[in-house]
């Protein structure tokens, strides 16, 4: 079962952030209100680094979701909290197992609709990951010499150009319509709609800032600054998409 299978949705299109009035004991994960980000409905959920408010370099443990419809991303081991900076807010990873697991509420299924925004700072050239769900059961990546990679169903959409994702801030945008998948980044699309591979399952976690492969291991962790993520329950236009993604940018100051 996943969220989008399972929640049941009221928008009312005022932008205001409302659980559904409805709860059922019988469902493994909580019922959600969908919402607007940036004027755009079927938001979920949106983690904007810019409320934690915290000291150069403190360590942390959690980033919660500003719309307060999901649970908060989270690292209970103490050496592996990110760290978050003053002069550019973020979730920084500068190597190592830095990184944060989001909630259960968030797994869903590649033959669902959805959209991802994530607002980064790429800061090395090496291979790393921004977020992925178990085996890259769906996730964004960057690899090695700017190819930009998505990852859906076990199967890698990616980009071979060299520097096709550049070192500094990119809105990168993954979205799926139930039957194919599509990236982007700064609201071009990068990648003609590819139809995803098999559903891997797995039970690693969802994480932010690296993989989790089958064996418990972290895996391509980010050097970078993770400053913003949106999840929306459809998928969004093209235009959608060009449009949150200039909003999410000037948000920021890009």
């Amino acid at each position: 079962m996943s969220l989008f299978r399972d929640a049941i949705f009221r928008s009312d299109h005022t932008g205001i952030f409302a659980p559904a009035l409805l709860r059922s004991p019988q469902r493994r994960v909580p019922d959600v209100g969908v919402d607007l980000f940036f004027n755009i409905d079927g938001g979920i959920a949106r983690y904007d680094a810019r409320t934690l408010q915290l000291a150069n370099g403190a360590p942390v443990d959690a980033w919660g979701d500003i719309s307060g419809q999901m649970s908060a991303a989270v690292q209970d081991v103490a050496a592996q909290r990110p760290t978050y900076t003053a002069n550019m807010p973020g979730v920084a990873f500068p190597g190592g197992e830095h990184h944060l697991r989001l909630p259960p509420e968030l797994e869903f299924s590649e033959v669902e609709a959805w959209t991802i925004f994530l607002l980064g700072d790429r800061q090395s050239t090496i291979s790393q990951t921004w977020i992925a769900r178990g085996s890259y059961r769906w996730g964004l990546a960057q690899v090695t010499n700017g190819r930009a990679t998505w990852y859906a169903g076990g199967q890698s959409a990616g980009l071979s150009a060299i520097d096709s994702w550049p070192l500094g801030r990119s809105v990168l945008v993954l979205s799926s319509d139930g039957s194919s998948l599509s990236g982007y980044r700064d609201g071009v699309e990068l990648l003609p709609p590819r139809v995803p591979g098999p559903d891997q399952g797995g039970s690693e976690p969802a994480t932010l800032g690296c993989r989790i492969d089958s064996k418990g291991q972290v895996d391509l962790p980010l050097q970078g600054v993770i400053h913003d993520l949106l999840f929306f329950n459809r998928a969004l236009s093209p235009v959608e998409i060009n449009e949150l993604s200039t909003a999410l940018a000037s948000d920021w100051g890009i």
